[in-house]
């Protein structure tokens, strides 16, 4: 068979990349080049629910995010391994974090106000939570370097959600979360309005488009609904005061434009692009279509196969909208508006489809299973020589679901009784682990003698004792400290360890820095027998004394901080037992006790107890934050 190819240059999601435009007939299928992929375990069999979003969170590449229904969120950096074989390793799981609720759906974009850096948006059912990212490479391990998660704000929700969205509009950066028949605005960290959607049943595919200024939804009458922002601000039916207090009407929406499409949509995306014809683009159960800006029907197409998802990624010269198609049987379908240019075959069904940059490589493709495979691959020329793969499934009978809901019921029980079980008898790790403060020459007196004398000393010790039940391989302790102490070394590699491993770390003051907090958070991350990665967090108290003496206290001052309580004041010397306060301090002190921070010219902190009211007084002769709900007053 005889084909003409031709090359041209594509705008794949901002990212310049070269495809390869072959006018064939569709049995003319290659299948896609592996370059990396990996597999999101579970701990038992049942399918999960997962949902990806690609995000440029490192200078040099993107990060793959992928949430579980576990409450699991993991971010892979495949350019770690990307030119060392497409086995994934354990380098390449930057992040794994394990929430408090289950992960709906991920989004990457500024949700701070004030802030230059994206942010993550994850999507609980009750809930909406944005949190910074920060990555970390430590320059005692180059070739190691992890993320962090630190939760900016999280807004409780009054409905269960269903999906979000994000856009610019106006000015700000705001997103839309898309709940059972309620759409929520929020613009960054405030929420403003919330609205009833006309003719709703189930919760349907949202987007917004830039273009026309609207955010499109589907309804359960099979119709694709455009709503105006404009009209969102004027027909609020819920607003939030600063109190937190809300007052709801329902007051439904009036659509723009809809459009009768006579089946199920399963997912809607806009082209953002001013010089498309197409804006709108629907994917269907049975048809594509295709809008203008103006809500009119461009195209439509009749589909041979069935879809599971869609994936825009710009237009070409002549305007046309450019976009992925993924099918049941895995096959990977580009259109150029309603013709098809290629046709790829990938390994599995994707759930989801995303463009990336990894390293140097621009335009890889990026697939998501419903079985947790994760995977990187391009467009090869090898032809796939099976049968094609492409068609349209049977409409199941009433037997069928029937049988379906049984196993679905039975899985469900077996779940749940070994959910019962699981709270009865927690999961056993293979390391365990200890951590204690230990004095600096409490140790060995020979490592005492080799430190340089110009050297500063450090404050204290931190002994970490590792206790093994099984195989343990590459282990790797990180500690994530402050800004006012440093721990040396910070990260540790351990590639086999002892059944009792004991292991010192120093910490150590950093000049000119005021402690604000107690606590360092020490991660210990290995591989099991399986050769999963698993992970212990384990939280170390810092001792108060090694930061700050106690002084007689003076109850003049600049400034003062009241804290009220509901229950009487505990004593001084119970407040801080570490500083070992006598009966004789108390009485000459007056129930008042001085804090002054040992390293720094600082003014120190006094704290008075109220023998009358319950209440706790700080004075200071500088300007202090309170993390408490308190009233401050200036006083002589």
């Amino acid at each position: 068979m005889k084909t003409k190819v031709s090359l041209f240059q594509a705008d794949l999601d901002n990212r310049d990349c070269t495809v390869i435009d072959l006018r064939v007939r569709l049995e003319a299928v290659t299948m896609t080049q592996e370059l990396w992929h990996s597999k999101i375990e579970s701990n038992d069999n049942a399918s999960k629910l997962l949902c990806m979003t690609v995000a440029a969170l490192l200078e040099s590449s993107d990060v793959l995010l992928v949430g579980a229904d576990d409450g699991t969120l993991y971010a892979f950096d495949p350019s770690q391994t990307m030119g060392k074989g497409s086995q994934s390793t354990a380098d390449d799981l930057v992040l794994q974090k394990r929430l408090l609720h289950p992960v709906l759906q991920l989004l990457a974009g500024r949700f701070k106000s004030s802030s230059t850096e994206l942010q993550i948006a994850v999507l609980h059912p009750r809930s909406i939570a944005v949190y910074a990212v920060t990555a970390r490479g430590d320059k005692f391990a180059d070739e190691y370097r992890d993320m962090n998660l630190e939760l900016l704000y999280e807004r409780i929700l009054s409905h269960s959600a269903h999906s979000f969205i994000s856009g610019p509009l106006g000015d700000d950066e705001r997103s839309y979360l898309s709940l059972d028949g309620v759409v929520y605005l929020f613009e960054q960290e405030i929420n403003t309005y919330s609205h009833y959607l006309p003719s709703f049943l189930l919760p349907g595919p949202i987007c917004y488009s830039k273009i026309m200024g609207n955010f499109v939804t589907f309804n359960s009458a099979w119709q694709v609904q455009s709503f105006k922002y404009d009209r969102l601000l004027l027909n609020a039916s819920r607003k939030e005061n600063p109190d937190g207090n809300t007052k709801e009407e329902r007051h439904y929406l009036l659509p723009e434009w809809t459009f009768l499409i006579g089946e199920r949509a399963i997912e809607i995306d806009t082209v953002d692009v001013p010089q498309s014809s197409v804006t709108l683009v629907v994917l269907g159960e049975q048809n594509l279509f295709l809008f203008n800006s103006k809500g009119l029907l461009s195209a439509m197409k009749r589909l041979d196969y069935v879809p599971n998802c869609l994936h825009l990624y710009g237009t070409d010269g002549n305007g046309a909208a450019r976009f992925l198609v993924a099918t049941e049987d895995g096959a990977m379908l580009f259109y150029d508006n309603i013709s098809l240019r290629w046709a790829a075959k990938l390994p599995f069904s994707p759930l989801n489809l995303r463009l990336a940059t990894i390293g140097s490589l621009k335009g890889v493709i990026v697939a998501l299973s419903s079985d947790g495979e994760l995977l990187c691959s391009y467009l090869g020329t090898v032809p796939y020589l099976e049968q094609t793969m492409i068609r349209r499934s049977c409409e199941p009978n009433y037997g069928s679901r029937l049988s379906t809901m049984k196993e679905l019921t039975s899985q469900m029980k077996h779940l749940k009784a070994r959910l019962e079980a699981a709270k009865e008898q927690p999961l056993q790790e293979n390391l365990s682990m200890r951590c204690a403060v230990v004095e600096a020459l409490e140790q060995d007196n020979g490592e005492k003698n080799n430190i340089d004398e110009e050297e500063p000393m450090p404050l204290f010790k931190i002994q970490v004792v590792l206790s093994k039940n099984g195989i343990v391989n590459d282990v790797m302790l990180t500690f994530h400290s402050s800004t006012f102490v440093h721990v040396i070394p910070p990260v540790t590699l351990l590639p086999a360890i002892d059944d009792r491993d004991v292991r010192y770390f120093s910490v150590y003051q950093t000049p000119g820095r005021v402690p604000t907090e107690r606590s360092l958070i020490l991660n210990a991350t290995y591989l099991n027998a399986t050769g999963k990665r698993r992970v212990l967090v384990n939280e170390v108290n810092l001792p108060l004394e090694k930061f700050y003496a106690k002084c007689p206290g003076k109850k003049t001052a600049t400034h003062k901080v009241t804290i009220e309580i509901n229950r009487p004041p505990v004593s001084i010397d119970r407040l801080f037992p570490e500083f070992r306060i006598t009966t004789e301090e108390l009485e000459k002190w007056d129930n008042c006790i001085g804090l002054r921070l040992l390293y720094g010219k600082v003014q120190p902190v006094v704290i008075l107890t109220s023998k009358t009211a319950f209440v706790y007084y700080a004075s200071l002769c500088i300007t202090s934050r309170v993390n408490v709900h308190a009233r401050s007053e200036p006083y002589a």
